[in-house]
């Protein structure tokens, strides 16, 4: 005979009361974490969207990498709270081991202190051209650790900050306008004067070129058969490059007296 199981001493309330808490406390700590890991870059998104539009695009970018990581932070240790970990423990642990990550990452922290040096003193803004070190290209985003640029052949060169502020940099944008220096050889022995003129009037039918500072041919050495003419003009930023070619273009093609020096200067 089977012997009838006894359970009127089991408090089911107190179990179910239990387990409820059980998941309540389990369940708590994921979405936390979800909800960190998802709005963290979510925020960064939209900031980075904001700064297409905003004048100061570098402030935003920046901000966004130290929101999300910030988020995602405060979702972990939230997590933790609430399985009755103590943050104290946490922060202490994490600080000391953040200590050794920063002195083993030296080079790293110094990219993060680059990144605020380079928004607070701004030798640059998002959108414009700058060299460093050779490496040319127009920025595009300003990061926590490193900037990019874009270059004209439609690569991405990532920098790093701490490169940035310790080397020497040269912003194309700064300035209104940039001079831009075309040297030109002329065979001997063509009437230099006459050329001078017609060097003149193929320049200053380019809508490009501005008119203040004013245009300037003069010429700058003999060598062999060849005078060197070098030509001074000043035109927008944007309009350096494009504008440097098709004036060599124009004059080489349409005087046949002049050719284009290999060694020119666009300086």
């Amino acid at each position: 005979m089977v012997k009838q199981l006894d359970i009127s001493h089991i408090d089911f309330h107190t179990i179910w009361s239990g387990l409820g808490q059980f998941l309540v406390r389990g369940w708590i700590p994921i979405v936390e974490l979800l909800v960190g890991f998802i709005l963290g870059p979510l925020v960064k998104k939209m900031l980075m969207k904001a700064a297409k539009k905003a004048p100061d695009k570098g402030i935003l970018t920046f901000l966004g990498s130290c929101t999300s990581a910030l988020i995602i932070t405060i979702s972990i240790l939230l997590a933790f709270e609430q399985l009755g970990i103590r943050t104290t423990s946490i922060v202490a642990l994490v600080s000391a081991l953040g200590l050794g990550i920063s002195l083993a990452l030296k080079s790293n922290m110094a990219n993060v202190a680059g990144g605020l040096q380079i928004l607070l003193t701004k030798p640059f803004e998002i959108g414009d051209y700058i060299s460093i070190q050779g490496k040319k290209g127009r920025v595009t985003s300003i990061e926590l650790m490193f900037t990019t640029l874009l270059t004209n052949n439609n690569r991405e060169i990532i920098v790093p900050n701490n490169e940035i502020v310790t080397n020497l940099l040269v912003n194309y944008s700064k300035m209104p306008c940039q001079r831009l220096k075309l040297t030109i050889s002329v065979t001997l022995p063509n009437d230099i004067a006459q050329a001078k003129k017609e060097i003149e009037a193929i320049v200053s039918k380019d809508p490009r070129i501005l008119k203040d500072p004013p245009m300037r041919v003069c010429v700058d050495h003999f060598y062999e058969n060849y005078a060197y003419v070098c030509v001074f003009v000043y035109v927008k930023g944007k309009d350096f490059e494009p504008c440097k070619y098709d004036l060599y273009y124009n004059i080489t093609s349409q005087i046949s007296a002049f050719k284009k020096d290999p060694q020119q200067s666009d300086s």
